[in-house]
């Protein structure tokens, strides 16, 4: 499908037509292995049909890496727990590092902040595969790491980076999948503008056809543009997934 015309520079972002999911800050080095209890009794969903329908139940596929460094990590797999959780919008314009995807464009001045809820389980949560986010010429600045995973029987893709340049007031950041013959499919843009730190975090929907694709790809974009491109303009960073895909 053609994509859609981009709203002017200074319209706060679109919510997506999925429902969108976001990050949270990380917690003590420890947190990752000690899942929140407050909702136990929240059965997990169909874990293995979904595994299986999305191309994903590849057991060969390692679920940690030491190569971006255990902090890193760490943040990783929080920010994978907390999209269970309930998400607060607030249009304070601050400068958070976590967010919620856009489908449209918008400028920096117009960041979306997000904010989620504690008490999840881990157990609505099933971590299907890290893929580690490289420059695609190679270098070690910036980084990134990207958790599949299924939650209450939704794909989802989870990601945070560090070290990223600060976009511009034309430009903007937006997360992709990419298939081996160069075709991608758009998943948002990031709302807003990346904090000084270089570290944020994005969250979304995966589409039902995840399989075909090789690659996670983060790529910046022109908001003067106008329209959505139906590629990556510049890629930032990339990862493979180590998937059986299809089709």
């Amino acid at each position: 499908a053609a994509p859609a015309d981009a709203p002017p520079a200074d319209a706060a972002p679109a919510e997506p037509d999925a429902e969108p999911l976001a990050g949270d800050e990380p917690p003590a080095d420890d947190a990752h292995d000690a899942p929140h209890d407050a909702d136990a009794d929240h059965e997990p969903a169909a874990e293995t049909g979904a595994l299986d329908s999305f191309g994903w139940n590849d057991e060969r596929a390692p679920r940690r890496s030491s190569k971006l460094g255990g902090a890193l990590l760490i943040a990783g797999i929080a920010a994978l727990v907390v999209v269970a959780l309930i998400v607060v919008i607030n249009r304070d314009g601050g400068g958070d590092d976590t967010s919620t995807m856009s489908t449209t464009p918008s400028a920096p001045a117009a960041a979306t902040r997000t904010t989620a809820g504690r008490g999840a389980s881990a157990q609505d949560t099933v971590v299907l595969q890290q893929v580690n986010l490289t420059p695609p010429a190679g270098g070690d600045r910036p980084l990134g790491i990207a958790f599949l995973a299924i939650r209450d029987g939704r794909p989802t893709v989870a990601v945070q980076v560090q070290d990223m340049p600060v976009n511009g007031q034309d430009d903007v950041y937006a997360l992709w999948l990419q298939a081996t013959d160069g075709s991608a499919k758009f998943l948002g843009y990031f709302p807003g503008q990346v904090p000084a730190t270089g570290k944020t975090s994005v969250s979304a929907p995966l589409p039902a056809n995840t399989g075909r694709f090789a690659k996670v790809v983060l790529s910046r974009e022109s908001i003067s543009a106008g329209r959505t491109a139906s590629t990556p303009r510049e890629i930032v960073l990339e990862g493979t997934i180590r998937v059986n895909r299809t089709g």
